[in-house]
C-alpha cells in the first residue's frame, strides 16, 4: 500500500500545479512535459513517465488543478481559466497523436451540489456550486466533445474528499493534524454533517482499475466513494488515533471562522459506488481506522 499512496498521493497533493500544464489556453507550452503516472502494479511502484503503459495500452492521468474551495470563492476566475485551461491543453496534445490514450480524469463529489436524493449515483444531475466544481463540471464536458470529434477515449472518477500521506497541510486533513500535532487542540467548524472521505490508497487502485478496464468501461462517468461519516465522528477518530501516538489529551475547539457559507456547502448525502463494484470491480477496502492511522503515521515521521 506504501508505494501506491506514494505514487498517487506524492503526485495528487505536492507536484502537480499549473507549472506542467499552464495556465493559459496554449498547448506549446508545454507539449514536451505532459507527465502522468504510470502504475505497474506487477511491480507495485509507481514511475513518473511522459504517459504510461499498461499491458500495451497508453494512458493518460489528469490530477492537476487547483482544488481549495475557498479560494475559488475569493478567485473564481484564477481557478477556472487554471483548470480548464490545463485540461484544454493536454486535450489539444493528445487529439494530435496517431494512437489516442485513455484519459483518466479525477473530477469531485462536489458535483452533485445540493441534490435532494440521500444516494448519489451517476445520474444525478450536476450543479456549479461554486468555481471549482464548476471547473470539473467543464472539464468532463471538454472530455465528451473531445472523445465525440477526436475519439480520445476516458473514464471519469467523481471521487469523495481524498485524504492520506502526502496530503498539504492546507487541505481539511492536513491541516487538522498539523494543529493537533503543534498545539493539541483540533479546531473546527460545524461538526454536525455528513461527509464522504475516501484513501488515497483506495484511489490509486480505482485509477489502476481504470486503467485496466474493458472497453465497455471507457467514455463513462464512475463515482470513487469512502467512508458517509459525520465530522463529529470523523474528527473524533482522528483525534483518539493521534492522542494514542503522542501520549497526550486533545481539544476539540470550534472555531467560527472555519464555519463554511452554507452557499458551498453541500447537502448531505452517500455516494454510491455500485456502478464502480460492477464496471471496475472495484470498492473501498481500507478501513477508516486503518487509513487514519497510515495517514497520522505519516505526518509524525515527516514532523
Amino acid at each position: 500500500m506504501y508505494n501506491i499512496s506514494y505514487g498517487i498521493a506524492k503526485t495528487y497533493f505536492n507536484h502537480w500545479r499549473n507549472r506542467f500544464f499552464g495556465n493559459e489556453f496554449n498547448p506549446k507550452t508545454f507539449e514536451t512535459k505532459v507527465s502522468c503516472v504510470g502504475f505497474y502494479p506487477r511491480k507495485r511502484k509507481a514511475v513518473w513517465k511522459c504517459g504510461g503503459i499498461y499491458s500495451r495500452r497508453s494512458f493518460e492521468t489528469r490530477f492537476a488543478g487547483m482544488v481549495n474551495i475557498n479560494y475559488s470563492v475569493a478567485h473564481p476566475r484564477e481557478v477556472l481559466q487554471t483548470n480548464v485551461a490545463m485540461l484544454f491543453n493536454l486535450l489539444e496534445v493528445l487529439r494530435k497523436k496517431h494512437q489516442k490514450p485513455l484519459v483518466i480524469f479525477t473530477s469531485t463529489d462536489r458535483v452533485y451540489g445540493k441534490t435532494k436524493k440521500k444516494v448519489a449515483d451517476e445520474t444525478v444531475p450536476t450543479f456549479p456550486i461554486e468555481a471549482y466544481t464548476a471547473s470539473k463540471i467543464a472539464g468532463e464536458m471538454l472530455l465528451h466533445m473531445y472523445q465525440n470529434l477526436y475519439g480520445i477515449p476516458y473514464v471519469i472518477l467523481r471521487v469523495d474528499t481524498m485524504y492520506g500521506p502526502h496530503q498539504p497541510e492546507k487541505m481539511f486533513v492536513g491541516s487538522m493534524i498539523r494543529s493537533v500535532l503543534t498545539e493539541h487542540i483540533a479546531r473546527v467548524g460545524k461538526l454536525d454533517v455528513y461527509k464522504n472521505f475516501v484513501y488515497v490508497g483506495d484511489v490509486a487502485d480505482a485509477i489502476i482499475a481504470s486503467v485496466k478496464s474493458p472497453r465497455h468501461a471507457w467514455n463513462s462517468i464512475i463515482n470513487i466513494g469512502g467512508a458517509y461519516i459525520s465530522l463529529r465522528d470523523f474528527v473524533s477518530t482522528l483525534c483518539r488515533l493521534i492522542s494514542k501516538q503522542i501520549g497526550a489529551d486533545i481539544r476539540i475547539v470550534f472555531d467560527p471562522k472555519l464555519v463554511r457559507s452554507s452557499v458551498i456547502e453541500l447537502t448531505p448525502f452517500k455516494l454510491s459506488v455500485a456502478k464502480a463494484r460492477r464496471v471496475l470491480g472495484w470498492q473501498p477496502r481500507t478501513s477508516l481506522i486503518q487509513s487514519l492511522s497510515e495517514t497520522v503515521r505519516w505526518f509524525l515521521h515527516e514532523y
